[in-house]
């Protein structure tokens, strides 16, 4: 080639002869004199490869080659054989390892020997859902991207081997489990990963849908954030935020978080003891903290963290200083609407039937509610008990009378938001099941159809937990508790009624054969023997509901042992609502 150097190394010349603009991410790069290129996409694509070596290619309009000559045909001659030869090894590499069924297709990943019969240009990418191969039935096969993304995430072979880079020996990758899923309209979206770390903590990651565009962009500003919150360092890990681009997913070490900013500051004991000092200043009169211990009770990424401080105080225990105080981090908006309902609760009734936690303070900068323990043990670990027909009938009680309180908490909850809630559900649900596809959208619909369908009537609508389950209730001897009322607002009282009842039938699916229905009928008729015949009418359709959203649920938590089981089961009971009522 005119203008090339003696030695062979491609000069300004040669470079001036290459066809077409650089190749993009996927392309091969020209590496010298006698090396394949693989062109870009399009009709590039079908001009194959050639060389740049000895002479040029000429080209026809913009980037198209077109009549290679002599010596790129015999160089593409020559690097055929290698490139076949390299695409079989490959596929026997892949077919070695054990295939991993996929959580959204819920088939094996496909071969990678598939993939070199086409070349995968732009032409190929734009043919529409059913270009990138997948799973048949419902909307179509699951695109190449998402079946991707889901090996990368449920694979805990390939996590743990991207993270062994990042982490100390300490850290035990080989026992990290996935925690919890979350699930969007593209495939998977969050993970949580949790298993032991250093020093006896739990060790919890939070992996995370990112594109490679933005994947690196988080990761520095993540670790720039949390550098200047002079948090303590992830622990066991190089740094807090680390981007996987051949996984596309960003990982974020505990406590860091990109949507809750205060996390890494409340989940450091000496930190936080200033602002609890602070918040806590009228009830201790300016006691001095000596050490705050800190213990994670219950993290949902990016929305909430739940902790326990475990409180020493300087002068010495009081009965004006707590020893234990709990404190609820969330986002800005949710915190500055739930900040004071506790209060407001508290002060509506007294005594109330259920005891609620005390409100201890708040700390603003941090989005924190300050509140005190409830003593007891869950309803739910409760289920084998002998006493647990007449605790559930007591509950009944308790839950009447909070219904009848007459609070404005500002907040409303209409059955058409419950209509959304299923359907944003469903299409989540069937990815997870995709086996009972057809039977989760036909249950979809005729929820949302019935839930739509139900007459507004703000005469009905009072005072609702928006939580109410048996995890929710706490038993300490003969009195109850009740905790997690970040969710009241003014709706159906049936909501509470049918979330407490399906709760209840979840419980008898996880006993199995020496399930009874005892406790969840007892329930039922005590509340229904309180209310009205049109309150009650509404219950069946809103038991029916939180089946389906329970048996969706179930999915979400991979640890938990039959959880299909579970939740085919919830999907009958859910049809037999709808068919027949609550029998």
């Amino acid at each position: 080639m005119a203008g090339a150097p003696a030695d062979g190394t491609r000069g300004a010349g040669a470079r001036a002869a290459a066809v077409g603009p650089r190749p993009r991410r996927g392309a091969l790069r020209r590496r010298g004199v006698g090396q394949p290129v693989r062109l870009q996409h399009g009709a590039r694509h079908r001009a194959r490869a050639c060389t740049r070596a000895g002479r040029a290619v000429p080209r026809v309009g913009q980037g198209r080659a077109v009549c290679p000559g002599p010596t790129a045909r015999a160089a593409w001659g020559r690097a055929r054989p290698r490139a076949r030869a390299a695409r079989r090894a490959d596929a026997r590499r892949r077919d070695a390892c054990p295939a991993r069924l996929s959580a959204l297709a819920g088939r094996a990943r496909p071969r990678r020997r598939a993939a070199h019969r086409r070349a995968p240009g732009r032409d190929a990418r734009h043919r529409g859902p059913r270009a990138g191969g997948g799973l048949r039935g419902g909307g179509g096969r699951v695109p190449r991207r998402t079946r991707r993304l889901t090996g990368a995430v449920v694979d805990l072979a390939r996590v743990r081997t991207f993270l062994r880079r990042w982490c100390d020996t300490e850290v035990a990758l080989d026992r990290l489990e996935v925690s919890h899923l979350t699930v969007g309209p593209d495939g998977l979206q969050r993970v949580l990963y949790e298993g032991p770390g250093p020093g006896g903590q739990v060790l919890r990651l939070v992996a995370q849908r990112v594109a490679p565009a933005d994947g690196r962009r988080l990761e520095a500003e993540l670790n720039r954030d949390y550098r200047r919150s002079r948090a303590p360092a992830a622990p066991g890990f190089v740094q807090p935020a680390i981007y996987a681009p051949e996984l596309e997913l960003l990982f974020q070490v505990f406590p860091a978080d990109r949507r809750l900013g205060a996390l890494a500051r409340a989940a450091d004991g000496r930190a936080v003891a200033t602002a609890l000092e602070a918040a806590l200043a009228v009830r201790t009169g300016g006691a001095r903290l000596a050490s705050v211990a800190v213990h994670v009770v219950r993290y949902k990424p990016a929305r909430k963290c739940l902790f326990r401080y475990d409180l020493t105080w300087a002068g010495g225990a009081a009965p004006n200083r707590p020893g234990v105080v709990y404190a609820k981090v969330a986002r800005r908006e949710k915190f500055e609407r739930t900040r004071d309902i506790l209060a407001r609760l508290r002060a509506a009734a007294d005594p109330l039937f259920f005891e609620l936690p005390e409100p201890l303070g708040t700390v603003p900068e941090l989005c924190m509610e300050l509140f005190s323990p409830v003593a007891g043990v869950p309803l739910s670990a409760l289920f084998a008990a002998d006493n647990f027909p007449a605790l559930c009938q007591r509950v009944a009680a308790g839950l009447h009378q909070l219904h009848a309180l007459p609070i404005d908490i500002g907040r409303e909850r209409r059955a058409s938001e419950n209509a959304a809630r299923v359907a944003a559900s469903a299409s989540e649900f069937a990815a997870l099941l995709p086996a009972e596809r057809p039977r989760i959208a036909a249950l979809g619909r005729t929820l949302r159809a019935r839930l739509s369908a139900m007459p507004s009537s703000p005469s009905r609508l009072g005072l609702i937990h928006g939580d109410f389950h048996g995890d929710n209730v706490v038993v300490d001897g003969t009195g109850l508790g009740l905790v997690d009322l970040e969710s009241c607002a003014t709706g159906d009282p049936a909501d509470d009624v049918g979330s407490m009842w399906a709760q209840l039938t979840w419980l008898g699916c996880k006993a199995g054969a020496v399930a009874s229905t005892a406790g969840r009928d007892a329930f039922l008729e005590a509340y229904l023997r309180r209310t009205d015949g049109e309150a009650a009418a509404r219950v069946p359709l809103h038991a029916a509901m939180h089946c389906f959203l329970y048996a969706y649920q179930c999915l979400r938590h991979p640890r938990r042992r039959g959880r299909d089981e579970h939740a085919r089961a919830l999907l009958v009971t859910c049809e037999g609502i709808l068919a027949h009522g609550l029998l």
